[in-house]
């Protein structure tokens, strides 16, 4: 029974009382995917909600809720929204000891990822996740020009269509399925090697869930995010803007409704060069785990390469006047430019090399400076707002002063 047909179907629910009233009884029920009953979850479904009725209906009957994603948060809710007073709470440790983490940089061809599926998995089984359904259809031909078995899967395709090639992928005639999150419910094959986000998951929980469908056989699978910070913009986007948008908007990027945050903690996640990946996903699920017991699962303790902690105080401090001074909103492209001391006709033109900090950052490289942006709009010093201009339009992202102060001298 789904939870849509149980809210909206009188007839339906007559009859589970008239079942349980007449002696024949209903013994227990179990409610799977449980996270989406609460607002905080990261599938979150009204109707969902709904589930409560069976505590109403049947006050004598046990209720199991199971999910393989509920942080103490969306447990605690989730008990809550159930009315399940007695409780009692049966948990399990979050940890995949047989998953690899990852996160490449995303480029613009395909052929990387591949070159490394042809190397390290060849002929076997992955999903490649894609945030739009033109995007699981182009990537899905670019693997199969490559003599890759691919095939794309969307909510666009006929339910029979969909059905087909979800048995061609589990007997193996489809090696690779390039799909929305539409393919994933109900998904429980072992051998799955690979799981890549093509873009970004919109939360942690979600790149555990998705990311989890590889490896249930317990050998070793991957689970890997292209990422490029473009991409957490264009998820932003589709949270801020709704389809009857038409006239240029301005929405500021710093709400703080729970989706942002989730978006965000997976930016942060997929920036973060130093600490261990299995600490920082079991960390937002609610559980400690200690980095020593990685044992180099991750590409993080896995680098070869050493951090050494900076004061950048002084280069924040220069960075934020010079925002300050240029007196509009600029892309971080234009502000990078400035800051880095870009001598073109359009810093001319605009009056930015006369700014006192014109080129105080030139010491530093490109991508080191849009590295400190992003993490300045993380900590608040500086905030994005995104320009939509039409229905079916572009958009821009500029950046702006934050809500924190500059820091003093």
């Amino acid at each position: 029974i789904t939870p849509e047909k149980l809210t909206m179907s009188e007839k339906l629910q007559n009859v589970l009382k008239a079942l349980h009233g007449n002696g024949r009884g209903i013994s227990r029920v179990a409610i799977d995917e449980a996270h989406c009953i609460s607002q905080w979850g990261k599938d979150f479904r009204p109707s969902y909600g709904n589930c409560g009725l069976f505590k109403s209906f049947f006050p004598d009957v046990p209720i199991i809720a199971l999910t393989a994603t509920a942080s103490n948060t969306v447990r605690d809710d989730v008990i809550k929204q159930l009315k399940l007073d007695p409780v009692q709470v049966f948990q399990t440790s979050f940890n995949r000891a047989n998953l690899r983490y990852e996160v490449w940089a995303k480029e613009t061809e395909v052929e990387p990822v591949c070159t490394w599926i042809k190397k390290t998995y060849n002929n076997k089984t992955g999903i490649i996740y894609c945030m739009s359904r033109k995007e699981c259809e182009t990537v899905a031909e670019q693997l199969s020009s490559r003599n890759i078995r691919a095939q794309y899967y969307h909510a666009d395709l006929p339910n029979e269509e969909r059905q087909t090639r979800q048995q061609q992928w589990y007997r193996g005639s489809i090696q690779v399925m390039v799909a929305t999150i539409a393919f994933g419910m109900g998904i429980n094959k072992s051998n799955v090697r690979f799981v890549i986000h093509y873009t970004l998951p919109k939360s942690i929980e979600s790149l555990y869930q998705e990311g989890g469908r590889a490896g249930r056989d317990g050998l070793l699978a991957h689970t890997i995010i292209l990422y490029k910070y473009a991409d957490a913009q264009r998820v932003e986007r589709l949270l801020n803007v709704s389809s009857t948008s038409l006239s240029m908007r301005i929405i500021p990027s710093t709400q703080t409704n729970e989706s942002k945050k989730k978006l965000d903690s997976v930016v942060q996640y997929c920036e973060n060069k130093t600490e261990c990946r299995r600490v920082l996903i079991l960390q937002a699920l609610g559980e400690q785990f200690d980095a020593k017991c990685c044992n180099k699962t991750c590409d993080n303790c896995a680098s070869p390469f050493t951090y050494e902690k900076k004061d950048c105080t002084a280069q924040v401090r220069s960075l934020l006047h010079c925002i300050y001074s240029m007196r509009e909103r600029a892309t971080m492209v234009m502000i990078t430019s400035v800051w880095r001391g870009a001598n073109t006709a359009k810093t001319r033109e605009k009056g930015y090399t006369m700014l006192s900090e014109f080129g105080k950052g030139r010491n530093m490289k490109k991508e080191a400076v849009m590295t400190l942006i992003k993490s300045l709009i993380r900590r608040g010093f500086l905030k994005e707002e995104i320009a939509y201009f039409g229905r079916n339009g572009g958009s821009c992202t500029y950046i702006t002063l934050g809500s924190k102060p500059i820091p003093d001298e």
